[in-house]
């Protein structure tokens, strides 16, 4: 049975699609798994580049305007006569004192 399939992929070279396929997946799993991984930790320990963290620096940086955003659109809702500057402190400071109070209360009752 297996040789019959065999011959019946080589006679009629159905064998070239699926040996670009398997020739793909090995190229895209060794470039994956085994490459990249090797030419980053080369990079980080035997260059002055080292590890390259742009992106984890600048995702925290929106994470943290977000959150700051955030907090000053809640104390505009809950505490609308607090005077604008301590509103902007507060969200600047990502002070969530107000927050957890309020969490605590309603926890409570």
């Amino acid at each position: 049975a297996i040789g019959y399939v065999g011959y019946r992929l080589f006679q009629g070279k159905a064998y070239v699609p699926l040996a670009n396929e398997i020739y793909y997946k090995i190229a895209s799993f060794w470039a994956e798994h085994v490459s990249e991984p090797l030419q980053s930790i080369y990079r980080e320990l035997f260059t002055k580049r080292g590890r390259e963290d742009v992106t984890d620096r600048k995702a925290r940086q929106v994470a943290i305007q977000v959150l700051q955003r955030m907090i000053k659109s809640w104390l505009e809702e809950v505490y609308p006569k607090m005077p604008e500057a301590e509103r902007n402190e507060r969200a600047s400071n990502m002070d969530l004192s107000l927050i957890e109070a309020a969490k605590e209360y309603s926890v409570k009752n």
